[in-house]
This record gives C-alpha cells, structure tokens and sequence, in this order.
C-alpha cells in the first residue's frame, strides 16, 4: 500500500503508523518472533511519538493473526540447501 493510501484509510502519516487508532478498521499481521519480546516500541502517530506496551498487549489490541513474516521464516526453494551443501 502507498504512503497516500495508508495515510487516507489509517489518518496517520505511514512513517509514524501506530498499531492502533485507525480510522477504519485494518488487518493486522503479527511475526511470532514479537511476541518472544516482552516490551516493543512502536511508532505513535505523529514524528517522534513512541509508545511503548508489552507484545500481549499489542496481541490483544490489534486481534492480529500470528504468522512468520520474516525472510528467515521463508521455506527455502527446493534443492538449495542440497546445492549449497555440495
């Protein structure tokens, strides 16, 4: 999504998108590796402003759906590990 698009559904400038407050509704994706930390920083809204909770709390507020979103939670395409091996 563009930065215009994420500032006209979310009232938020997308550099500084917070995780919650949305002017409408937003699916939220959550990598699992967040919720093994137990304080995030997040950005707030507005430059400059953090806020600061614990990953459950972060969960619970959003309703996220806990799935790998990292390159290292990608599978690696078959025969690359035996490639890279021999």
């Amino acid at each position: 999504m563009s930065k215009a698009r994420t500032a006209a559904h979310t009232g938020f400038i997308a550099d500084w998108l917070p995780p919650v407050g949305h002017e409408r509704p937003s699916r939220a994706l959550l990598d699992p590796s967040l919720l093994e930390t137990d304080v995030l920083y997040t950005p707030g809204g507005d430059p400059g402003l953090m806020v600061v909770l614990h990953s459950s709390d972060l969960l619970r507020a959003t309703s996220a759906t806990v799935a790998p979103l990292g390159a290292e939670s990608e599978p690696e395409p078959s025969g690359t590990a035996a490639r890279a091996a021999g």
